[in-house]
């Protein structure tokens, strides 16, 4: 039912806006120094509302408006595409400067603090001096004995 009622409006208000193009397209209009008017006023100048446009020049012009309208949502599509990544651009450039700070702040609180001195340069001992828990049992090794390379070595005397 009330589909019905909904339907009986959208007809009545296409018949009534067809009715009001057609007394608009007849009408009068005057103009009356910078005002247009549907009354006459003194030194009026009559014009002509009726289009006069061919059934083929309209349908041209509102293909026209049509690519127009289309190509005015795209181009609105992509400049808020653009806002949003110029935003979200921003947000990571403060967000990498927030945190510069930071470390610049951390930095310059490390050299604000009085340093400690030293009681002096670390001792390192070497490892053949330390002794060790658990000494290993190695196999006697014999005496050294000093075998001559050659021949005439032997003769020589030793200091």
């Amino acid at each position: 039912m009330k589909m019905l009622s909904i339907a009986k409006g959208l007809v009545a208000i296409g018949l009534s806006s067809a009715s009001a193009w057609s007394l608009a397209q007849n009408q009068t209009v005057y103009r009356c120094g910078a005002i247009y008017s549907d009354m006459p006023c003194p030194q009026s100048v009559t014009i002509s509302s009726s289009d006069a446009r061919s059934g083929a020049q309209k349908a041209q012009t509102d293909e026209a408006t049509a690519r127009s309208t289309k190509l005015a949502d795209q181009l609105e599509k992509n400049r808020k595409a653009d806002e949003a990544a110029a935003q979200r651009l921003a947000q990571m450039q403060a967000q990498a400067q927030a945190v510069k700070a930071k470390v610049k702040a951390s930095a310059a609180d490390d050299h604000d603090k009085p340093h400690t001195k030293h009681k002096g340069p670390t001792v390192v001992k070497p490892i053949t001096s330390l002794a060790l828990k658990h000494p290993k049992k190695t196999p006697a090794t014999p005496a050294k004995v000093d075998v001559p390379a050659s021949p005439k070595q032997e003769l020589q005397p030793k200091p």
